[in-house]
């Protein structure tokens, strides 16, 4: 198996990210909606849910990026 190159890291990680915004943006709006219809909402809550939101998917992209790169180091120190 050959080494990932630069590129290959960057298409995965952007694919990845892309499907955890889909998945983390409708877990957004279904929680916003719930507390529109029970009129529970706050502005700080709704800041706190989009911060949350944006942290959490950074976080998630750097992990990957580290795991793929983890596994990068992996194969070259096997060859």
């Amino acid at each position: 198996m050959s080494l990932y190159s630069n590129e290959y890291l960057d298409n995965q990680i952007e694919k990845e990210s892309k499907y955890l915004w889909s998945a983390e943006s409708i877990f957004l709006v279904i929680v916003l909606v719930a507390c529109l219809i029970r009129e529970e909402l706050t502005f700080t809550f709704v800041l706190l849910l989009v911060a949350f939101n944006f942290l959490h998917r950074r976080l998630a992209m750097c992990n990957r990026r580290l795991e793929l790169l983890e596994e990068r180091l992996a194969q070259a120190q096997s060859n």
